[in-house]
């Protein structure tokens, strides 16, 4: 693809390269040696749209910090082998009492089924795995995700709300910061959710720091979590 200079494109992949068309995969886009790129993937569901993050070569695992099946609701996991050599990559998931969270799962590339905590798989080099989650019950079932492989994958998991389409992506989070900033806006009608999952096996206290957009400090507080728990609130 020719770029200009602080060029940019945007385009249908299946209508620019129709070799895609029907399929599942992924598309490596390489920067040119002396030059710098970004890219973003833009999923249509029907009415609905939601954003692929573009995975970085090199993760060998994170997590991702919230997921959600039953009540309406579906999580969709996308993990990809980046390595040159076949990687075995493992999918743990975890309730909000960081107790194993048993979520019925499909895998959408065969139809197979079946009902786990965790999951190991064997992946050849640049291929991808595609799991959903989906309860059948009206109980809405959260937690986290963790990934972890022997060489090398990554990824990331869309939440999907049934009843009108709606999804939103949760990127795997390969960080380990001191802090993390979100920012908010809870004008009407607006309204700002927030989780968060501990990827420590011990219990955790997360401060928090809330300030208006002038930089005013509203409120200083501290939330618990237990090992590999996790909270979502608004």
């Amino acid at each position: 693809i020719q770029l200009a200079a602080f060029g940019h494109p945007a385009f249908t992949l299946a209508d620019q390269y129709p070799a895609t068309a029907g399929k599942r995969g992924t598309v490596r886009l390489a920067a040119p040696p002396n030059g710098q790129i970004s890219a973003l993937g833009i999923r249509a569901n029907g009415n609905s749209f939601t954003t692929i993050p573009a995975i970085q070569s090199g993760a060998g695992g994170g997590s991702m910090a919230h997921i959600a099946a039953g009540g309406g609701w579906r999580s969709i996991f996308y993990v990809v082998n980046l390595n040159s050599v076949t990687s075995n990559v493992t999918l743990k998931f975890f309730d909000d009492s960081g107790a194993p969270l048993l979520l019925p799962l499909t895998f959408l590339q065969s139809g197979a089924t079946t009902t786990a905590a965790s999951i190991t798989q064997t992946l050849t080099a640049g291929a991808v795995l595609l799991l959903e989650t989906q309860g059948t019950g009206a109980q809405v079932m959260l937690g986290s995700a963790q990934l972890s492989s022997d060489h090398g994958a990554s990824g990331f998991a869309l939440f999907r709300y049934d009843p009108s389409g709606q999804e939103a992506t949760a990127p795997l989070e390969t960080r380990n910061a001191p802090a993390y900033v979100l920012a908010y806006d809870n004008t009407a009608p607006l309204a700002t959710g927030v989780a968060l999952a501990n990827l420590s096996n011990q219990p955790a206290t997360v401060g928090l720091i809330l300030r208006d957009d002038k930089g005013g400090v509203l409120q200083s507080s501290s939330l618990q979590l237990p090992a590999n728990g996790h909270s979502a609130f608004v």
